[in-house]
């Protein structure tokens, strides 16, 4: 039943001729993420971007009128303002939904990029609720980037691709699945070697790789938590896409988050629930209309 068997190398040589992946988010990550950096260079790394730096003074701008105060016209004064945590967000969304909508593929649904937002959010959340913050910034971009390799296969075997999401619906297995008996492999392997020819961390390349097989690489924890978000996100039906329903549910991956699944959840995870409904919604939203507020 394989239409084509796909290779690394052939990755690997026709992801060079899509854009390019933004470098200048991890910079910026980096250098928020460490206590002691300098605040010069975070505004020279945000000056890099004019985007990201148009969208750090309108939200400082935004924030300084409603305490009554004057235009912001700096980027010193505007990260001051709105604070490195809200950089970070601008950042991510920005470069990441920048790269996605670089790919002129009239194929790609903007299911995909809902629901890759949806899941960002909700392993944000998850890593907070989880009590382990340090990686947030990991499960957001790894949520955003989750299903990198379903972009690639959009790009170059869009019937193919869509043919094994039609056997999903048909025959209720999961999309991995289908792509492995269409492709030779799924788009998990895919995105993990766009992933590393990219130079992102291991354990976001590792996420990428296992997000449905989480069982197989349970030492990292943030494959846990892309795992679940992207379980949860389904549940949840925060996109409304027709691909929302759980196929697949790793016991030991909700139990390393201190999370039961089923009906004997406890009360305390309808506020996270909440939560990333509602943020999900509102990022949505806020990408599909070009702001970053």
């Amino acid at each position: 039943m394989t239409s084509h068997l796909i290779t690394r190398d052939e990755v690997i040589e026709r992801s060079k001729g899509l854009p390019t992946f933004p470098n200048i988010l991890n910079k910026i990550l980096n250098t928020i993420d460490d206590f002691e950096a300098n605040s010069n260079l975070v505004v020279r790394h945000v000056k890099q971007d004019p985007v990201i730096a148009a969208q750090v003074l309108s939200a400082a701008n935004t924030a300084s009128k409603a305490r009554q105060r004057g235009d912001i016209s700096d980027i010193h004064a505007a990260i001051a303002m709105i604070g490195l945590g809200r950089v970070r967000e601008i950042a991510m969304f920005s470069s990441t939904s920048g790269f996605v909508n670089s790919f002129a593929v009239k194929e790609i649904p903007v299911s995909l990029w809902t629901h890759s937002i949806a899941v960002g959010v909700c392993g944000e959340e998850l890593a907070n609720y989880n009590a382990t913050p340090e990686l947030a910034n990991a499960a957001m971009i790894a949520g955003l980037l989750h299903d990198i390799g379903q972009l690639w296969l959009y790009c170059y075997y869009p019937a193919e691709l869509r043919a094994a999401f039609r056997d999903t619906r048909e025959r209720h297995i999961g999309i991995e699945i289908a792509e492995r008996e269409h492709f030779g492999l799924d788009h998990q392997q895919i995105g993990s070697w766009l992933a590393d020819y990219w130079h992102l961390p291991a354990d976001i390349c590792a996420a990428i790789r296992y997000h449905h097989q989480p069982d197989d690489a349970m030492q990292t924890p943030l494959v846990a938590l892309v795992h679940v978000a992207e379980v949860l996100s389904n549940a949840l039906d925060l996109t409304g896409r027709i691909e929302n329903h759980v196929t697949t549910v790793s016991t030991p991956a909700f139990k390393l988050l201190g999370l039961i699944w089923g009906s004997e959840s406890r009360p305390e995870f309808g506020p996270l629930f909440g939560r990333i409904e509602a943020r999900s919604r509102h990022v949505n939203e806020l990408m599909q209309s070009g702001k970053f507020l």
